[in-house]
């Protein structure tokens, strides 16, 4: 007689998500104009939160204000991206696009205030 048994794997990792790149299209952007950020990010857990964080001179800037979504890939490998409106007032100037991302098992990736990343894009509001 022969026995049978099920292997299962369980994923852990503490890393957090890896941002393999963030760009934000159009450079330079006008105001009132659709301004797109995308980042790819990879995790062997899958990623499960995304956010694209603004910010001029070191303060966070309320614009695109909602989650990136998973544009193409997969949660272990794949695209974000979040579009938006340029609004109203805002100044002219070099804005910092940041990531926040969390995977499956709440490892944190924040490139403003947390590890950080060599992957960091700017755009410029004419």
């Amino acid at each position: 007689a022969y026995a049978t048994f099920n292997i299962t794997v369980e994923l852990s990792s503490d890393a957090p998500p890896v941002a393999v790149s963030v760009v934000a299209t159009p450079d330079p952007v006008s105001v009132g104009q659709q301004l797109t950020l995308t980042a790819h990010l990879t995790d062997a857990t899958g990623v499960s939160n995304v956010a694209l964080a603004v910010s001029a001179g070191g303060n966070p800037l309320v614009l695109c204000s909602s989650h990136a979504t998973l544009a193409t890939g997969t949660a272990t490998d794949g695209t974000w991206s979040l579009t938006c409106p340029v609004p109203t007032g805002t100044a002219a100037g070099v804005y910092r696009v940041d990531v926040v991302a969390l995977d499956s098992l709440g490892n944190l990736l924040n490139t403003y205030t947390g590890p950080t990343s060599p992957t960091v894009e700017t755009f410029t509001v004419a």
